[in-house]
């Protein structure tokens, strides 16, 4: 969950701000900003194309997906994984 938070907070970050980001954390031995918003994408991405959520990861991070869900049609695809995980 506090990934999704996370990469909910840095969503309308300038680029130069997340590459300062990323710099800190590759000098950190630390996965990149970069990084992490391109697995939760894939991760994402995946769910939606199985059309089901497995377990309450999946779930988390679908839930944090609607609120940066850029349009109706895809909030209205991850709401009803979300009911029918739900249910």
């Amino acid at each position: 969950m506090a990934i999704g938070d996370t990469i909910e907070m840095c969503s309308d970050m300038p680029l130069p701000d997340v590459m300062l980001i990323d710099e800190g954390c590759r000098l950190n031995g630390l996965p990149t900003l970069s990084e992490v918003r391109s697995r939760f994408s894939r991760k994402l991405k995946s769910i939606v194309r199985r059309g089901a959520i497995r377990n309450e990861t999946e779930y988390y991070l679908v839930r944090n997906a609607i609120e940066l869900a850029s349009d109706d049609d895809e909030r209205a695809k991850l709401q009803t994984l979300l009911t029918q995980f739900e249910t």
